[in-house]
Formats: structure tokens, sequence, C-alpha cells
């Protein structure tokens, strides 16, 4: 499920957004970190709830991470993906 929902994610960042080959990598990136941070709280990203969000945003500043803000935004256009 998770790597079907990273595909589709990374196939509509190149084709509809038309973003950069780094770029989608990047966001890609960040949804794995997501979605293994998911799998360790034993959920996963259809199920996951505001909670998890903030778990995960709050794991990121305990270990010093500065590019939460990207990582957010990686969430948030993967959460508005049609689910098919």
């Amino acid at each position: 499920m998770e790597l079907d929902l990273l595909e589709r994610f990374e196939a509509h960042l190149r084709l509809q957004d038309d973003l950069s080959d780094n770029t989608v990598r990047a966001y890609g990136g960040d949804l794995r970190q997501y979605f293994r941070y998911l799998e360790a709280h034993s959920t996963g990203p259809v199920r996951a709830e505001r909670h998890d969000v903030v778990g995960f945003l709050g794991s990121l500043r305990q270990a010093g991470t500065t590019a939460s803000t990207r990582k957010l935004s990686a969430m948030r256009r993967c959460a508005i993906l049609p689910r098919s």
C-alpha cells in the first residue's frame, strides 16, 4: 500500500507539478521517513491521525532535523492525492 502511494505521489509531482528529479527524490525520501515512523508506531499513512503527524514532527525536532518544513509539505501534498 505505502509503495503504491509513494509511486503515485512521485508520478504526480513529475507529471502534474513538473518538479525536478532532485525535488521529487527529496519529497519521496521525506515520505519514506514518515512511513517508517508510522510503521514503527503500528499505523500507516491511510490510518494516520493528527497525533501521528505531531509525533513525527516532534521526533524530527528531537533529532535536530532542520528540514521538517519540507517534510510537512510532502506529507500535505501526499494527503491530497485522490485515492484509487
